[in-house]
């Protein structure tokens, strides 16, 4: 997937799977004056003083596939078995038996690394959680019973929340063992071991992720051959990790994107913050192309006014001359982790990268009644979480960032 803006963007390349097609409705969602979702208002309230978290929500995961990720070496204690699981896994060689290549859930925590919507309802005794990924739902329990003592170990496990002043707290016991919690690899799917390739140097393409299938002046693997079971390994994305020779605080950043616009006699830039999904066609037999699902976009103005919701845009483009208008960076990195669906299958994957600056990238309007307008459901919790955008039909080059993801 690929996080990207117009004229003036910020771009990361991801995987991720589509999002769902709900019709919702908007009772009680804040709202500005002219009517767009407020996502800088308070958040909204039961009538017993807790925070409402009834909404539709999309995953923000970045330790859900390594929870011990922000760990020093040595923090982090493992049972001698469990260790040993951990360090098979971490090789490939226990790949076949990963729940998501055999169809099964994913489990807790790590359904909530699938970057796809999930909808909360909250009742005074009971939270309950509709996944979209997987179509699981998980119950959470208020009502103050005692652990059952020998429950039936599930997938999602047995869950009693109880609330410390606006937080709510779940103690998950009796889970399955047979939920995964990492997707890192030491030998690919064909036995090669993996290694750190550098793709770019100084923005020049210099080589490729390999399988054993070799391509012209590319005749060796470099241990990126990678498929899920059942398929033919091809080249793929494990780590990816984006780093920058120029970059500047986020700060910066949107300051460049004001004045990008200003260069280019535009009236605001865009600022895109989340994405939904996407995919780039990248093989000889057709265009290179890529598409992108914006959950959140925003229009900045030049003119100092506050920036814009907007809906209903899709991001269209080839990817070198995408890519070959970045400007500036971030100098903070965020990390997506989830899985990737290409032609050998579907496979876990993490990204690091920083948000981009693109001075000009296209745009395209989304067909009507395919996109979830998510803006009308979620609950006003924090900033970032609604998207909207209002635009002509047919394709258009627009000024335009993104920097977060």
């Amino acid at each position: 997937m690929l996080k990207i803006g117009l004229n003036a963007f910020l771009a990361v390349a991801l995987c991720a799977p589509l999002a769902a097609q709900w019709k919702v409705t908007d009772k009680g969602i804040p709202r500005l004056q002219n009517g767009e979702p407020n996502p800088n208002a308070p958040a909204p309230r039961r009538a017993d003083g807790r925070p409402d978290l009834t909404g539709i929500w999309v995953p923000d995961p970045p330790k859900v596939r390594n929870l011990a990720g922000d760990l020093k070496p040595g923090e982090l204690s493992m049972q001698p078995w469990a260790q040993k699981l951990f360090d098979q896994r971490k090789t490939g060689e226990l790949s076949a038996q990963d729940p998501p290549a055999n169809c099964q859930p994913q489990g807790v925590p790590r359904v909530n690394s699938a970057p796809a919507p999930f909808k909360i309802f909250l009742e005074p005794n009971v939270v309950v959680i509709l996944y979209e990924a997987f179509g699981q739902f998980r119950q959470i329990f208020l009502d103050g019973r005692p652990l059952v003592k020998d429950p039936n170990p599930q997938w999602n496990g047995y869950s009693l929340g109880k609330w410390d002043g606006d937080t709510l707290v779940v103690d998950t016991i009796h889970l399955n063992d047979k939920t995964w919690l990492s997707g890192t690899y030491t030998y690919d799917d064909e036995g090669e071991k993996a290694r750190r390739v550098e793709l770019i140097q100084d923005g020049v393409l210099k080589t490729f992720l390999m399988s054993r299938l070799p391509i012209a002046s590319f005749a060796a693997s470099n241990g990126h051959g990678r498929a899920q079971t059942g398929r033919m390994p091809t080249g793929r994305q494990g780590n990816l990790i984006v780093s920058s020779s120029k970059a500047v605080p986020e700060v910066e950043l949107r300051k460049e994107l004001i004045d990008q616009a200003k260069k280019q006699g535009k009236p605001y830039g865009l600022y895109f913050e989340d994405i939904s999904s996407g995919f780039a066609v990248t093989t000889r037999s057709a265009p290179q192309a890529f598409q992108v699902i914006p959950l959140v976009v925003y229009r900045v103005y030049v003119d100092g006014r506050p920036d814009e919701l907007v809906r209903g845009v899709s991001i269209v483009g080839t990817p070198l001359a995408a890519m070959k208008r970045i400007l500036v960076t971030s100098d903070k990195s965020e990390v997506f982790n989830g899985e990737c669906g290409a032609e050998s299958g579907t496979v876990p994957v993490s990204a690091v990268a920083p948000a981009m600056l693109v001075s000009e990238i296209e745009t395209q309007r989304q067909q009507q009644g395919t996109q979830p307008r998510l803006n009308d459901a979620i609950p006003a919790l924090k900033a970032g979480l609604v998207s909207s955008f209002s635009m002509t039909s047919g394709t258009r080059r627009e000024i335009g960032s993104g920097f977060t993801w």
